[in-house]
């Protein structure tokens, strides 16, 4: 890809490593929309805003679809329009990605995320739009070693993400109780060097087997929207 046209894309591609690379892309030059209703290519998921359009053009008000893990059996509900996506291409978008990130920084967390992928944790994703900013942005389905209870797993999530390396603020926890179990809800905001803020939202749930599972979801910090569709979605969650 050519360095104009990557500087063409608004990049906001993953839970953790969401940004959009400054200059990239402004809300008078939208960039193509990721949407449920049609595949996406690789390197160019992420969208700027489309200008004037709150409904977000080229966007899917299909049902959503499913995030699904097996050992252990975990599914979560997707918000209408987005979909469940293969981790291979997953993967493949965030290789494309990485391939052309401007910071060492960004790269380094990046990396981070792909060993999250290889190592089995990082199992199931979905893409989406985020309002107001018709953003794409993703969300993902991991699963953690056991825990003896939330908070244990909820400090080593914490611990664990931290290696990202990306300069964030992450509010106090708060405890919740799901229909599939209690949880720990985090709440962050990324500040990646020459590149918007982005606010993740993250469950991490403890299942009966004791094993733990994570929902994430990034977005761009404006987008107030946002976090209540992480929120719908944890609510979906059901497990053996």
């Amino acid at each position: 890809m050519s360095p104009t046209r990557w500087r063409s894309l608004a990049i906001l591609v993953l839970p953790f490593v969401a940004a959009v690379v400054a200059g990239c892309a402004s809300p008078a030059t939208p960039a193509p929309v990721a949407s449920a209703a049609a595949p996406v290519a690789s390197a160019s998921v992420a969208v700027a805003s489309v200008s004037g359009d709150p409904a977000c053009q080229g966007t899917s008000v299909a049902l959503g679809g499913m995030l699904v893990t097996t050992n252990p059996n975990v599914s979560v509900a997707l918000p209408p329009g987005w979909r469940a996506t293969p981790m291979s291409e997953f993967r493949r978008l965030l290789v494309a990605v990485s391939e052309n990130l401007p910071d060492p920084l960004l790269k380094r967390a990046m990396d981070w995320e792909l060993a999250e992928i290889d190592s089995g944790t990082i199992r199931a994703a979905a893409l989406g739009i985020s309002r107001p900013s018709c953003a794409g942005v993703s969300m993902f389905l991991a699963i953690r070693p056991s825990a003896t209870s939330v908070e244990d797993a909820v400090a080593a999530w914490r611990a664990h993400s931290a290696e990202r390396g990306l300069p964030e603020t992450v509010q106090p926890t708060e405890m919740v109780d799901l229909p599939i179990g209690r949880a720990g809800r985090l709440t962050r905001t990324a500040h990646p060097p020459g590149a918007i803020p982005s606010q993740s939202t993250e469950y991490i749930v403890l299942l009966p087997n004791h094993q733990v599972a994570i929902l994430a979801g990034t977005s761009p910090a404006s987008d107030t929207e946002f976090p209540a569709l992480v929120d719908a979605a944890a609510q979906s969650m059901r497990g053996d």
